[in-house]
């Protein structure tokens, strides 16, 4: 197996070896639904040296007991991922 294979992962940056470490963030579902939260927790992993954030997205169907579904609760949407920097 060959290790030693590196890629561009944006114009800037190239993960592999001989390059630095690429850090991720993982921001999960810490913005409870907020967006204010959401960039702010972008903004600290940038100031922590992060090259890129990670996030969730669950399907309450699948994770959620059926009779909690009618429980309205308050969580950012695949659209408002977009909208992040």
């Amino acid at each position: 197996m060959n290790t030693s294979k590196s890629f561009q992962v944006s114009s800037k940056r190239t993960i592999g070896a001989g390059h630095p470490v690429y850090i991720i963030a993982e921001i999960g579902i810490n913005h409870n639904g907020s967006m204010d939260i959401a960039k702010k927790l972008i903004d600290e992993a940038v100031l922590a040296g992060c090259d890129a954030v990670k996030f969730q997205k669950r399907t309450p169907e699948l994770c959620t007991p059926k009779d909690q579904w009618h429980l309205e609760r308050d969580t950012l949407g695949a659209d408002d991922l977009y909208q992040l920097p």
